[in-house]
């Protein structure tokens, strides 16, 4: 039996900037008896963004039971029912970032000695461009009413584009994109404990993107 577990959207998708959700997708997870389940994959294997660009490598996204110390948390990833996409933000998005979801992963993990929780709420998709990744996360940001300080990180060996913001007391969030992937995940601490640095939130962002991210 596979050790990957998949959760389709939970209603998150305020993390990507969005106001509204029709006309995602929609996939099914399913549980099997002691708290095992199915697992489903999100797939974007057509490879359409500038030739330029790193990160044009067709991935898929997968969520595993464990990643880097962080357990699959069947609790937090039973709070919110699966969500649409809206049309509007389908538009959005492809202006900002240039293109086209098609499926969606959201999971929440939690690391059970600090009870830190770490949120992934990820895209895929078609003709995304990494060069336009900062200032179509800014656009997308503005758009919610959310602007965030935006700072550019390593993205690791999957190429493509990586950014990290401090998000106060909430903790660290960080957004990776390539051409088939728009990725963001959010690092929060447990109330009344420290957050993660930045330093630390890339190390864990590379972590899951290694996780998570697949070559189709």
């Amino acid at each position: 039996m596979s050790d990957e577990v998949y959760v389709p959207g939970s209603g998150q998708g305020e993390r990507f900037g969005g106001r509204g959700h029709r006309g995602w997708k929609r996939l099914i997870v399913g549980l099997l008896a002691g708290g095992a389940a199915v697992a489903v994959v999100a797939t974007a294997v057509v490879l359409t963004s500038d030739d330029d660009d790193v990160g044009t490598r067709p991935y898929k996204l997968v969520a595993p039971a464990t990643i880097a110390g962080f357990s699959f948390d069947p609790a937090a990833n039973a709070l919110d029912p699966p969500s649409e996409l809206s049309e509007d933000y389908r538009v959005r998005l492809k202006a900002a970032l240039g293109g086209t979801p098609s499926d969606r992963m959201s999971v929440v993990y939690t690391e059970a000695a600090s009870g830190l929780k770490l949120s992934i709420d990820g895209m895929t998709g078609t003709g995304f461009i990494p060069r336009k990744h900062m200032s179509g996360k800014k656009r997308l940001d503005r758009e919610a009413n959310n602007p965030l300080e935006l700072q550019s990180v390593e993205p690791g060996p999957n190429g493509g584009s990586a950014e990290c913001s401090n998000l106060g007391a909430v903790g660290v969030g960080c957004s990776w994109l390539t051409s088939t992937t728009f990725v963001v995940v959010q690092f929060s601490p447990r109330t009344g404990a420290n957050k993660v640095g930045l330093d630390r939130a890339v190390e864990l962002l590379h972590a899951v993107r290694s996780a998570v991210e697949k070559p189709a």
